[in-house]
């Protein structure tokens, strides 16, 4: 019995130490080689879109009627528009 108690806290403290040994080491692996590089392609994106860059034409490049975003058609004249 008596070596039962000592197989079993072993194994929780090895356990603890593990625990122990992945918060310390683990979370700054994580953060330089996942978060940070991602902070690095996030910086070559454009920041600063006008309305047309965001959403398209605002107007029908055939006959210049005007369009609502995510219209595929123009309804004045049949044109495909392209977003």
């Amino acid at each position: 019995m008596e070596n039962r108690r000592k197989i079993s806290l072993s194994l929780i403290s090895l356990s603890v130490l593990s625990l122990l040994a992945f918060l310390v080491f683990d979370f700054p692996f994580l953060f330089l080689f996942l978060f940070f590089p991602s902070l690095f392609f996030r910086s070559g994106r454009k920041k600063n879109l006008n309305y047309n860059q965001q959403f398209g034409p605002q107007y029908c490049e055939k006959c210049q009627y005007p369009i609502s975003p995510g219209w595929t058609f123009c309804p004045n004249c049949s044109n495909e528009l392209k977003w």
